[in-house]
């Protein structure tokens, strides 16, 4: 029987750590981006109620406002708003008073939430912005134009003083 011997240099089990280390900090820093809170917000126009709950009517349209959390960490939601471009916010009325009844907690199991909206009065083409805060405080916004920025130098520019 021959003997086998196997040889390992300071250098070899060097490398080994330095390779492990690093794959271990970037599944940690996926894990890290994976866990935080990701929040898409849309709204759809023109939607008629079918066998409506009191406050509402199933000849009128309403907006409706969609909050989905894609991320694993849960969301308690708070408020939501219109940014107009004048520097108005028009708080939707839905989402302090819970008229929906839905759950305002975001979280795996309940992902979505959503704020219905009379749009009588509202002038959409003025509307820059969505904003939707949750209880933490933290704020979320889906601007409403392709061009966000062009729209808010205009704003600003509209507002300079003249001399």
């Amino acid at each position: 029987m021959e003997n086998v011997s196997i040889t390992i240099t300071a250098s070899t089990v060097a490398w080994y750590a330095a390779v492990m280390a690093t794959a271990s900090a970037f599944v940690s820093f996926y894990n890290i981006l994976r866990d935080r809170a990701k929040i898409i917000i849309s709204h759809q126009k023109g939607m008629k109620m079918i066998n409506p709950a009191p406050g509402f009517s199933a000849e009128k349209n309403y907006v409706i406002v969609t909050v989905r959390n894609k991320g694993r960490r849960p969301i308690s939601l708070g408020n939501a708003a219109f940014a107009t471009i004048n520097g108005e916010a028009l708080i939707i009325t839905d989402s302090f008073m819970n008229t929906s009844g839905d759950n305002r907690i975001l979280t795996e199991e309940n992902p979505e939430g959503k704020f219905i909206v009379d749009p009588e009065g509202i002038d959409f083409s003025e509307i820059l912005y969505i904003q939707v805060f949750d209880k933490a405080g933290r704020e979320y916004r889906k601007y409403m134009c392709k061009l966000p920025t062009f729209r808010k130098f205009l704003y600003k520019f509209r507002k300079q003083p003249k001399n």
